[in-house]
This record gives C-alpha cells, sequence and structure tokens, in this order.
C-alpha cells in the first residue's frame, strides 16, 4: 500500500469502535480533521452516523497511531498495484486487471512542465 501524504483518509458514516477500532480512536485525537461531520452544537461531540449533510464523511488522521504502519514509508516491491479510479469516460471497466503495457498507457508517468517547448 502506499500513501502519498504521510497520513489516512478514510470514509467515516456510521463508522464503529468495533468495526474499525483504530480508525474510530482516530476519529477522537487531537489533530484529526474531520469532513462533513454533524456535531451536537452544545455537547460538541460528534456524531459518527449523522448522514444529515452527506453520506460522505470523512477524517483525515496521522499515521503515527495506526499499530501495523510504516512510518519511513519503504516497502517489498509490490506483486499486485490496486489504483481507485473516477473514470467518466468509461474507458476502465470499474474492476480492470492491466498488462503493465496497458497501465503505463492508461497512468503515464507524470512529467514536470518546463518553461518553454517540450522536446
Amino acid at each position: 500500500m502506499f500513501n502519498f501524504e504521510g497520513g489516512c483518509y478514510a470514509k467515516i458514516i456510521r463508522l464503529s469502535p468495533g468495526a474499525e477500532p483504530e480508525i474510530y480512536s482516530n476519529t477522537r485525537r487531537f489533530g484529526t480533521i474531520l469532513e462533513n461531520v454533524g456535531f451536537d452544537v452544545d455537547t460538541r461531540r460528534v456524531d459518527l452516523d449523522d448522514g444529515a449533510l452527506t453520506e460522505n464523511t470523512r477524517a483525515a488522521y496521522f499515521m503515527s497511531p495506526i499499530e501495523n504502519a510504516v512510518l519511513d514509508g519503504v516497502g517489498d516491491h509490490p506483486q499486485n498495484i490496486v489504483m481507485l479510479t473516477c473514470d467518466a469516460f468509461g474507458v476502465l471497466l470499474p474492476i480492470s486487471r492491466l498488462t503493465a503495457e496497458q497501465a503505463r498507457c492508461h497512468f503515464p508517468p507524470a512529467t514536470v512542465k518546463a518553461a518553454g517547448p517540450r522536446p
């Protein structure tokens, strides 16, 4: 698995301490950013079951409290790569098994834009 941000980002609607204890405990940790999460204005307690604004409630939190996190970000060479995509044009099926060449075609390496014409 790979994480660009050095942290975690999870959907948390109807999250429970029994189902996802590490993510749940992070929703109560200082420094966690909650997005679209309802809360009681009097007690200021969050309500992870509240979907009044949207079902798309999220939390961004640090990796350090996650028990099996590899904080230096170095791991073995992957056997398989799973990419979450949103293909508005319908070119890729919702689940696609790509060869290395097909993956390079759909996901070319990022290029740095330089001033002036490209070589």
